[in-house]
């Protein structure tokens, strides 16, 4: 007796394919997955199981692009039936780091049936039930990824002349002509540029000092730097930055010195009993501590005498103390003052590029001779009465609004009453 569908049989080759996404561009190293991933179908619930199948449980690796787990044969004992099966992926101890594993599960299910004719046939489908025909069942992606890295450009700068200041100067980098970061210096000169890289290559960098519209008596260093990084792909998914300098360390040396400054000191001469002539007297302007004559000037005929001193930067934070005298040159009839009269002159620099002089003394600095025509009675006349302000104290004569080419004076209406005064002038 024959048994209905005794030899009926139908099978379904469950195979997928694998896919790999590697980054696009040159540099990256891209590893190779070939077999380096492991692929597990499960049977639900006593399914039929390939060759090869560990109970309800079979596992493959990958294969040129392919996971195959084989073909499952049906009987007409599996009429009617369906049976469902889920594969997935897992990593193995020889995947490649930097290359993710697709967690997804794959569902496939095949429906046995009873044609009618005592043969069979198994259709395939995907979890939503879309027809999955005679070839791959399902698909897998892996990806290759690399994390990001990043690299210090780092440089020094120095000024000379006085102490640098927390973030002063400013520093920019470039690459290919175009700015990509800026920075400053600290206290101690260090300055450094922060980069970050998402994929491999070469960048040639340029540091360079910015110059400011105002140099605040600054010389600056303007020679460009050259810093490399080189940036690779270590074929584990990570990135790494290499910083080399072709021209030598990043170093950046300025100069301050701040301009000159001038200052001028103005006595008073007065004669009595006579008219005062242009350039009758003399008067030196000495060293006070080696009574050295650094200066000699003539009194002009309404009685000034004026003494130009300049200082420049390597005066800076000195105190200068002179002497004023007048010298006796035995002109006939005259009994000259000898009065000697101490005068000071601080110079100090803002750190702004500007120097200043501030003069002070504890007397005016008033001359007087007197003229005896030796008993005629002629009176050939004599400098108008002077009254000698009271104070002693010389006024500040920095005038720290005064801009280059202006003067700060002392000036008393008249010149008569002029005693002292001490101009200051900012050159530039």
């Amino acid at each position: 007796m024959n048994e209905y569908g005794a030899d009926a049989s139908a099978s379904v080759s469950l195979n997928g394919t694998k896919s790999y996404d590697a980054p696009a561009g040159e540099g990256y190293a891209t590893p190779d997955i070939e077999g380096k991933f492991a692929f597990t179908l499960t049977g639900a619930d006593g399914a039929p199981m390939p060759s090869g199948s560990d109970g309800q449980a079979k596992t493959v690796r990958n294969d040129a692009g392919n996971v195959d787990f084989g073909e499952v044969a049906y009987t007409m004992a599996d009429a009617g039936k369906t049976y469902e099966y889920t594969i997935a992926e897992a990593a193995t101890d020889d995947s490649p780091k930097g290359v993710s594993v697709d967690g997804g599960t794959r569902v496939v299910r095949v429906s046995v049936t009873d044609n009618g004719d005592g043969t069979i046939s198994a259709t395939a489908t995907d979890g939503d039930g879309n027809s999955l025909g005679t070839g791959s069942k399902f698909s897998f992606t892996n990806a290759y990824r690399v994390t990001q890295t990043s690299a210090t450009i780092q440089g020094t700068k120095s000024l000379e002349g006085r102490e640098l200041r927390d973030g002063e100067f400013t520093f920019e980098l470039l690459e290919d002509g175009r700015q990509v970061a800026m920075t400053s210096n600290d206290a101690e000169g260090r300055f450094s540029f922060d980069l970050t890289y998402d994929k491999p290559g070469e960048h040639e960098y340029v540091v360079r000092e910015v110059v400011p519209g105002e140099t605040r008596g600054v010389s600056f260093d303007t020679h460009e730097a050259v810093a490399h990084v080189s940036v690779s792909d270590n074929g584990a998914g990570a990135l790494v930055a290499n910083v080399t300098y072709p021209g030598g360390d990043v170093s950046f040396k300025n100069t301050y010195a701040a301009e000159g400054t001038s200052a001028r000191i103005v006595a008073v001469k007065r004669l009595e009993g006579a008219t005062l002539a242009d350039g009758q007297f003399t008067f030196q302007l000495s060293d006070a501590e080696t009574g050295t004559v650094l200066q000699s000037a003539t009194n002009a005929a309404d009685g000034s005498v004026t003494f130009a001193l300049g200082y420049g930067a390597a005066d800076a934070g000195k105190t200068f103390t002179y002497k004023v005298s007048e010298r006796n040159d035995g002109q006939a009839g005259v009994t000259y003052d000898g009065s000697s009269y101490t005068v000071k002159v601080e110079v100090t620099d803002d750190g702004e590029g500007h120097l200043s002089a501030k003069a002070s003394t504890d007397d005016y600095l008033v001359f007087t001779n007197r003229y005896d025509a030796g008993g005629s009675g002629e009176n050939p006349g004599g400098s108008p009465d002077v009254e000698t302000p009271p104070a002693k104290q010389l006024p500040q004569t920095s005038d720290p609004l005064a801009g280059p080419g202006l003067e700060a004076s002392i000036a008393v209406a008249g010149i008569a009453a002029i005693v002292v005064a001490v101009l200051v002038r900012r050159r530039g």
